[in-house]
């Protein structure tokens, strides 16, 4: 069985070019340095900007309320804090010999 496949001219042109960028690249390395250097510098400014600038003009979101604690939660949690820090010091502690 003889299988033929049609060339895809679609993405054949694009392809072509896309080759061809490594051999560009190469020959012009020192200006392809320097615009990779410059999107590197707008794309710092960019996050600078939004990071710094930005977030100071944004106003933080205040609550309104301090908020509530559940006290039988609170004194759940503090009933087996207590019940674990009692078994901790039940616990016998057996005292191994110095190999040195």
């Amino acid at each position: 069985m003889n299988l033929k496949f049609k060339k895809l001219t679609t993405l054949s042109a694009p392809l072509k070019k896309l080759k061809k960028l490594p051999l560009f690249l190469a020959k012009n390395a020192f200006f392809a340095s320097l615009i990779l250097i410059l999107l590197a510098a707008i794309l710092g400014i960019l996050v600078f900007y939004e990071y710094v600038f930005l977030a100071e003009r944004k106003k933080p979101d205040v609550l309104p309320a301090y908020p509530v604690l559940n006290e039988a939660a609170l004194q759940d949690i503090l009933k087996t804090r207590q019940e674990r820090q009692e078994k901790f010091d039940q616990a016998q502690f057996r005292e191994y010999n110095d190999p040195f």
